[in-house]
């Protein structure tokens, strides 16, 4: 292949010229590399503290979410506590309010009862002494005698009977009250 030993020698030392040259490139390259590598680990542990932090921070953010969770469903609880307890309010006071009706009603009915069973001018004396208490504020009246008793239906007739319009008499605390009255 050479003909000459200083061919060989030229061939070689141009050889190994390159071979330097290649291996210069390399060092420089493995010397980027190293230097890259020891970035990246430095940014790499720098990375890891943020994610240990984040991690940290996630997990806060997880137990305050929880916290929050508990809080809503106890304030749900409460408030459907507080939305049964109107509901069963507002039954209670339909119920009421049902049963003043029907007790009005009622009265409305005695009243008509009592308004037919008595002389047209005694209903007027006694509509007259309720006016005359209601706009004076009077004390002490009770109201007539026949509104005041509770008697089985049955005896009724017999009642009526025997007491007659005495039944109409107005029942007062004493004498002084019958009399401011009177005055007016």
């Amino acid at each position: 292949r050479f003909k000459t030993k200083a061919e060989r020698d030229a061939w070689l030392n141009s050889q190994i010229k390159d071979a330097s040259k290649t291996k210069k490139q390399k060092m420089k390259e493995i010397e980027t590399l190293e230097t890259d590598l020891k970035e990246i680990r430095a940014t790499q542990s720098s990375d890891e503290k943020d994610r240990s932090t984040m991690e940290a921070d996630l997990i806060a953010e997880e137990e305050k979410l929880a916290d929050y969770e508990q809080q809503y469903q106890a304030a749900m609880q409460e408030r459907n506590a507080a939305q049964n307890e109107r509901k069963d309010l507002q039954r209670r006071d339909n119920e009421i309010d049902d049963s003043l009706a029907s007790v009005e009603e009622d009265a409305k009915k005695r009243d008509k009862q009592l308004e037919f069973s008595m002389p047209r001018d005694l209903q007027r004396g006694m509509a007259a002494v309720q006016r005359i208490v209601r706009e004076h504020n009077i004390e002490g009246v009770h109201g007539p005698l026949i509104e005041l008793m509770e008697t089985d239906e049955r005896f009724h007739n017999a009642i009526e009977a025997s007491a007659g319009n005495q039944l109409f008499h107005i029942v007062i605390d004493h004498d002084d009250v019958g009399s401011r009255i009177i005055e007016y």
